[in-house]
């Protein structure tokens, strides 16, 4: 099993201090990085529960590469009854064996010393609540 890489525990870190009243956990995924979720966040009044958890990878690359996609619980829904529409898929059973929605958001130009991690979760969230 191989062990978190330094910029995996620093952006886990970053994480707990980011969100201090929000269970942060991992597992490791044996390659340096770490499946990663964060309980209790709020994802807004347009969908059906507006609380959920948020889950993603910290790879081994961690912080070359963006942290995408993200997944969130799968009984969500839009309290308008639309679909969830475009950004969104599932409910599917890829991240930990959990069935989820997955939310893709890619960042346009990303960089590496401004979109960390948190930063990310905090954008995603910030979509979250528009829909």
């Amino acid at each position: 099993m191989s062990e978190l890489t330094p910029a995996v525990k620093a952006a886990l870190d970053e994480l707990r201090a980011a969100f201090p009243g929000n269970g942060v956990t991992h597992n490791p995924d044996n390659e340096g990085g770490a499946y990663v979720m964060v309980d209790g966040l709020d994802v807004g009044q347009a969908l059906t529960r507006n609380e959920s958890w948020v889950a993603f990878r910290l790879t081994y690359q961690h912080p070359e590469i963006d942290v995408y996609p993200h997944y969130i619980r799968p009984d969500v829904a839009r309290t308008d009854g639309t679909a969830l529409g475009e950004g969104f898929s599932g409910p599917m059973s890829p991240w930990e064996g959990l069935q989820a929605v997955q939310v893709s958001r890619r960042t346009n130009e990303w960089n590496k010393q401004r979109d960390t991690a948190s930063i990310k979760l905090k954008k995603v969230l910030e979509w979250l609540r528009t829909r």
